[in-house]
């Protein structure tokens, strides 16, 4: 299928966007999980780029962004994305998603979500303090942090469409008398619904506990109630400085045992603490920094796994050397009836053997079934190895001096079959000839066992060599020799991409 890269367009002024690097293959096979983060991500550079102090606290269920109520609620993002556009481009050498929605559409529909959240919320809260039951501790707790977190959200909002561009002064001063009078109704519910003590007491208690992330939010939700110039309010100022000191420290001690274990290459340590400083995300500052050590982790964590599956792939290339013994030469006779071998010039004894040496490199696709391509050179001697004396051999050999030949040539299972040629020309019978090779190899012994393709090796075999000029002149022998093959290269197979994709 071929690719859709014209996305570049959406990197624009009127647009809101976030762009990321992404791999070649997931060019328009992005994962659910990896879209609801890209939409996240926008949301919240959209709000922070109007309010630091926000948080996303949203779901996302493939077009539409909806509200949910967490723990996870100290920063607060908040918009409405309705069917946001997926593009992809190539910028030089990378491949990039973006995520993007046109900005007058975003504001638009901010600001229609404004208007009647901020009614129906006016309406909700004054029926609540008109018929609240201060025996309802728990449930009246509840209401009052959710409606402190909806008077985080309208706020962002606020920040983001209240201005002269959407509106008239008019109406500017009536949005913002109404979210004045929100905010107040908040503060009064909260009073109502909080005795100072005891939440103290339940603060305390989610810090001894390093419930941090809740017991902040708690202390938030209490100086927005009390005001920080009131007597509670430099009481909880003092608790709020301990809690970031406390915090602080934490964050410090296991920020240096997280690079330390990803020095060390320990992921599953590393995975851990990373967890201890996830729950230590009270501000946006911690946010951010916790961005740096999970890209961190995430690439360590790749690394870790791309280690750990070469570690157990095969290695698809290798480099040999060895040394071949072959018989004497026969002389091949061919006529236009039939082709033989000249008894009187040939001799297959091995009372005389002709010693020759052989580097080489082969290359797999397939090692376990040792599919592959090979080159080898090869350098072969014109003197004999006598093992025994013969009084009625008279065997010549054909060459003068020694030879030098080059092969290329392809592996099928225990055999390899070759083809190449002498390096230079050869004097025969005061003729200089030049020479074309051919073999044909079978591996007798091998020691690297099974699975193929995993363990340096000897390799013993046997085969038949062929020197001709393609016209009359054609000799064959035997031989049988000893190769070291030193392999490399482990390689990935496509399962094993597609699993490291996933980090």
């Amino acid at each position: 299928m071929k690719l859709d890269l014209n996305g570049c367009d959406n990197i624009n002024n009127q647009n809101y966007f976030i762009e990321k690097i992404i791999d070649k293959d997931n060019v328009n096979d992005l994962s659910s999980a990896y879209k609801l983060e890209l939409k996240q991500d926008l949301i919240s550079q959209i709000s922070s780029s109007v309010v630091k102090e926000s948080k996303i606290f949203l779901g996302i269920t493939e077009n539409k962004a909806y509200e949910s109520y967490g723990e996870d609620v100290l920063i607060t993002s908040y918009g409405y994305l309705n069917d946001p556009d997926i593009s992809y481009c190539k910028r030089n050498r990378d491949y990039l998603v973006i995520l993007s929605t046109n900005k007058k559409d975003f504001i638009q529909q901010t600001k229609t979500q404004f208007e009647n959240e901020i009614d129906i919320n006016i309406q909700t809260i004054s029926s609540i303090l008109r018929n609240i039951d201060s025996s309802k501790y728990s449930f009246n707790s509840q209401q009052a942090k959710k409606f402190n977190i909806k008077s985080q959200q309208l706020n962002s909002m606020h920040s983001l469409v209240v201005n002269d561009k959407n509106y008239s002064p008019e109406s500017i001063n009536s949005l913002n008398n109404k979210l004045a009078q929100f905010s107040s109704m908040v503060a009064q519910l909260s009073k109502i619904s909080y005795i100072f003590d005891d939440q103290k007491t339940q603060i305390s208690f989610k810090i001894n506990k390093r419930f941090y992330k809740e017991a902040y939010l708690d202390l938030i939700i209490l100086m927005n109630s009390y005001g920080q110039n009131s007597i509670e309010g430099t009481e909880i100022s003092s608790i709020l400085k301990n809690l970031e000191y406390k915090v602080q420290i934490e964050w410090e001690t296991n920020s240096t045992a997280f690079y330390n274990s990803i020095r060390g290459f320990n992921i599953s340590q590393a995975e851990q603490v990373l967890a201890k400083l996830a729950n230590l995300i009270i501000t946006t500052k911690y946010k951010n920094k916790f961005k740096i050590h999970d890209n961190v982790f995430k690439e360590a964590r790749q690394k870790f796994e791309r280690e750990k599956l070469l570690s157990n792939s095969l290695k698809n290339q290798e480099i040999y050397f060895g040394i071949n013994a072959t018989t004497s030469y026969g002389n091949i006779i061919s006529s236009d009836t039939s082709i033989s071998l000249d008894s009187e010039t040939s001799n297959f004894n091995l009372d005389r053997i002709l010693p020759s040496y052989k580097i080489g490199y082969k290359y797999y696709f397939n090692p376990e079934k040792r599919l592959g391509i090979f080159f080898n050179y090869k350098s072969n001697s014109n003197k004999f190895i006598e093992l025994s004396s013969s009084s009625e051999s008279d065997y010549e050999f054909p060459f003068t001096s020694n030879f030098n030949e080059l092969q290329v040539g392809f592996s099928a299972g225990a055999f390899d079959l070759s083809f190449g040629k002498i390096l230079k020309s050869m004097t025969v019978n005061n003729e200089e000839i030049d020479f074309n090779t051919a073999s044909l190899s079978l591996s007798l012994i091998t020691t690297d066992g099974n699975p193929k393709g995993q363990k340096n090796y000897f390799n013993l075999y046997g085969g038949i060599n062929l020197i001709s000029d393609f016209e009359d002149t054609n000799y064959m022998n035997f031989v049988i020799g000893l190769n070291y093959h030193l392999r490399f290269n482990r390689k990935l197979n496509k399962s094993d991409k597609t699993y490291l994709s996933r980090f």
